[in-house]
This record gives structure tokens, sequence and C-alpha cells, in this order.
């Protein structure tokens, strides 16, 4: 969205509309993204918990708990990703350093 590099005096209404669409579908991908990594980070947790004191089906309730939320933490972040470039931002490490995606656990028990 090339919008952005004009002056604001410059901008017409409709200019004006598609910056704050855009800027709103951004905002919520990313409010989507931090639910996201929030839930990963309790699966991470009570997959932490389970060898200690669950069963063998919680254990495995939990692997599949947290592979789901991997899943959807990874999608979300492409889905960022993309409304960011959609945006006109190509350089993602701001993006890398507020929503940090944690490595991958071996969970194939």
């Amino acid at each position: 969205m090339f919008l952005l590099a004009r002056k604001t005096s410059q901008l017409s209404p409709a200019d004006i509309e598609l910056i704050k669409e855009a800027a709103g579908a951004l905002a919520r991908s990313g409010e989507k993204l931090e639910k996201a990594l929030r839930q990963l980070r309790s699966a991470e947790e009570l997959l932490d918990l389970c060898p200690n004191n669950g069963t063998r089906s919680s254990m495995q309730e939990a692997i599949e708990q947290y592979k789901t939320a991997r899943k959807q933490a990874e999608t979300a972040r492409y889905v960022y990703i993309v409304q960011r470039e959609a945006v006109g931002f190509r350089n993602h490490k701001f993006a890398d350093r507020i929503f940090p995606l944690p490595p991958p656990r071996d969970v194939s028990r």
C-alpha cells in the first residue's frame, strides 16, 4: 500500500478510509496472533506438568492440545505477516521481537 508514502494533505477521503481499514485488519490479525501464542504457552505449560503428575491418556491429550495450539499459532503468525506485507511493511524483525514463536518441541512419544 503505497498510500502511506504520500503526505496526509494529499490523501483523498477514500485513501484515508483504505488506510484505516488496513490498520484495523492488521490490528485484528495481531490480536489473533497474541491469543494463539497465549494458547500455545498454556499448552506448553500443560505439557510440562503431565510427565510428573499425569496419566498416559492425559499426556497424549496434552500432546494433541500442544500440536493443535502450535499449528494455530503458526497459522496466525503467517496471516499477521501477510497482513503486514499487504500494508507495505517488508521488514518483520519488529514482529519477531513482539510476537516470538517459541521453537517447536519434540513431542514424538
